[in-house]
């Protein structure tokens, strides 16, 4: 129904039965596991700490049109999103994020 909130479950990759009872259709089932399969295949594993120092970036799948993905996306990009890092001074101190100037 437009305008109203597109209820959102989370499913294990590895539970493919569940995934494919949801689908409820073998042929965008069967879609889904070969994009999966060529997703794995092209990216790397997420690395947290390439994450965090920007070496890697994220990848995600959903649509906005439908308004499917749109709040587990921004869920997830809050939670990987960088943290504030201690920032280094001229006299060989450090700024460290708790400290109420650092900005």
């Amino acid at each position: 129904e437009r305008g109203k909130k597109a209820s959102v479950e989370r499913i294990s990759w590895e539970d493919r039965d569940e995934i494919s009872e949801k689908i409820g259709d073998e042929e965008l089932d069967a879609q889904l596991e070969e994009d999966r399969e060529m997703i794995r295949e092209l990216t790397p594993p997420l690395d947290d700490e390439k994450l965090k120092k920007g070496e890697m970036t994220s990848v995600y799948f959903g649509s906005a049109m439908g308004d499917q993905g749109v709040e587990p996306f921004l869920d997830e990009f809050i939670d990987l999103g960088s943290r504030p890092a201690s920032r280094p001074l001229r006299d060989d101190k450090t700024l460290e994020p708790s400290h109420s100037e650092f900005a």
